[in-house]
């Protein structure tokens, strides 16, 4: 895997031979992009890039990209998401679905289906940001951050009945969610503003599901770090929480492992 910045990604697209073989993930977060460039083949080396977010910036960073990816995934990281089961999805009324949960708002609402689980995540997305990204790759798929996140703990619950809490930090949100064996109980969203905001909100969720804290299998991804104050409190009443880590750049700022993304790429 590969981190770097601006010169690195520009130096990347200009020896980039056949971008025809290389799917493209792009990132949206609040105030920041993260690029992610990987290879059919799964287990090749991934390239990982990320930039601060404005209009000018982004027009200026994917005019200058030009290339025909294989395929490109634009994940949203907000906030306003919810899972409908498939018998009670109807695309026409995705907008309402938000609207009921999270009130009224100017927002471009999309939705996944994951196939899975059975369900429909429906969530919302920057309108003008997917617009002009559309306008530099019409080929583009929309999804949200925690479908990946969704998709890889089920597949990773294929031989347990156990309870697995399942963490993803982004933008000071907490995206939690609880299996019980492949079946999956709890998916909430919460602001962690403060460090024992995700110690809180963890442990009444363990709590709520009658688990001991002590014995809950907890993995956590996401702009996290073992080193985190508020990590190494929630370690010591949950001492079998993992990190799946992302790499870190030269100014340490945390990323997620986008290979988790790869559950997604189609």
């Amino acid at each position: 895997m590969v981190t770097g910045k601006k010169t690195d990604l520009d130096r990347y697209l200009e020896h980039l031979d056949h971008p025809a073989t290389v799917h493209l993930g792009i990132l949206l977060q609040a105030t920041s992009y993260t690029l992610c460039f990987s290879t059919i083949d799964r287990d090749a080396e991934m390239h990982i890039y990320r930039e601060s977010l404005s209009d000018s910036r982004l027009n200026e960073r994917f005019s200058t990209i030009g290339k025909d990816f294989g395929s490109v995934t634009v994940y949203s990281s907000s906030k306003e998401v919810t899972l409908v089961p498939d018998g009670l999805f109807d695309p026409s009324r995705k907008e309402e679905y938000l609207t009921l949960i999270f009130g009224q708002g100017r927002r471009k609402v999309a939705s996944t289906h994951i196939e899975n689980l059975d369900l429909h995540s429906i969530y919302s997305l920057e309108d003008e940001v997917y617009q002009e990204l559309m306008g530099f790759f019409p080929q583009i798929k929309v999804k949200h951050a925690s479908d990946p996140v969704l998709t890889q703990a089920w597949v990773n619950q294929s031989f347990s009945s156990d309870h697995l809490f399942r963490l993803h930090v982004l933008d000071q949100q907490l995206f939690a969610m609880v299996f019980k064996g492949k079946e999956l109980r709890l998916f909430n969203v919460f602001d962690i503003p403060d460090d024992t905001d995700l110690v809180y909100h963890t442990l009444n969720i363990i709590h709520g599901m009658r688990v001991d804290h002590a014995q809950a299998v907890i993995v956590i991804s996401g702009e996290c770090s073992d080193s985190d104050s508020g990590h190494k409190l929630l370690k010591t009443y949950c001492p079998r929480l993992q990190y799946l880590s992302g790499p870190v750049d030269s100014q340490g700022i945390g990323e997620f492992s986008l290979t988790h993304y790869r559950y997604c790429e189609s």
